[in-house]
């Protein structure tokens, strides 16, 4: 078994939301999930729900039963957005459900809260990152399809990050071959919902482009996965910080045809007072 893909903060109170790739859901009680010392020591995801093992998590959720408050927020590849009401969010169900209508070529990339009065930012493999308002994106139900978010660069360029700001936090990217730096939330410019955006580093071109992006303070953990299952632990200063253009600097070492192909943050448990944050 390979490293964690989610790392969450939770208790045996919750209920964990696996979001897989085609916008299906399922839930699981957190309380019903065996406790191990080591992680590789976890049951499979598909013995403890309706999920298949070919199913791709994509996201993972732990929220308390209590909490109506707020909105779920999907982003897919292809730059789609949704905002779902958290009353519309179903509870603990013995099926899977389809939580947001995909494109056959499109996937569901990242599923977090937001309460009505946040920002979200999105970046490309493209190195383009575009910053809005979460009312720009109107509320629909449950299994409705999205709207843009970003326009792409072209074909190959598709979402890799999508996340809610947090102020004077760094955005942190990384390309496929291990080059990665911040740049303060603030050099981001708030525009309208479905532009280019803007430049977010200047990608070498040898590079095949970022692979993933996340967002914290300087001196926050994350862990960078890569597509042959390696894990590194770093801090978000391990790569260099400045202004948007930045080009960056290595911060992993890997094999000939290894390539990262996501990041970790650590998420804090998710309350009803609002005081979590989400990775």
């Amino acid at each position: 078994k390979g490293p964690p893909r989610f790392i969450l903060h939770t208790d045996t109170s919750q209920v964990a939301y696996l979001f897989t790739a085609r916008g299906m859901c399922a839930t699981v009680p957190v309380q019903q999930i065996p406790q191990v010392n080591q992680a590789s020591d976890g049951v499979d995801f598909y013995t403890q729900c309706p999920l298949k093992s070919t199913d791709e998590i994509t996201t993972m959720l732990c929220l308390p039963s209590t909490l109506e408050s707020g909105f779920l927020f999907f982003a897919t590849e292809q730059g789609e957005v949704k905002r779902l009401r958290m009353e519309d969010l179903p509870g603990m169900r013995s099926d899977s459900f389809k939580a947001m209508d995909l494109e056959k070529e499109d996937r569901l990339l990242a599923v977090f809260i937001t309460y009505g009065e946040d920002e979200v930012i999105l970046v490309t493999a493209e190195a383009q990152a575009i910053r809005f308002s979460e009312g720009d994106v109107r509320p629909t139900g449950m299994g409705a399809g999205g709207m843009r978010g970003i326009k792409l660069a072209g074909q190959r360029d598709r979402v890799v990050g999508a996340i809610r700001v947090f102020d004077k936090q760094h955005l942190w990217v990384i390309t496929t071959d291990g080059i990665a730096k911040s740049t303060p939330i603030a050099e981001y410019p708030t525009q309208g919902r479905a532009g280019g955006g803007v430049i977010t580093m200047t990608l070498p071109k040898e590079s095949g482009g970022l692979a993933a992006a996340t967002i914290g303070k300087l001196d926050e953990g994350i862990v960078v996965l890569t597509d042959k299952g390696k894990a590194k632990y770093m801090r978000i200063s391990a790569a260099p910080a400045g202004k948007r253009p930045l080009k960056g600097d290595f911060v992993i070492s890997m094999g000939a045809k290894e390539r990262v192909n996501a990041v970790t943050r650590y998420a804090e448990m998710i309350n009803d007072d609002r005081n979590g944050a989400e990775g």
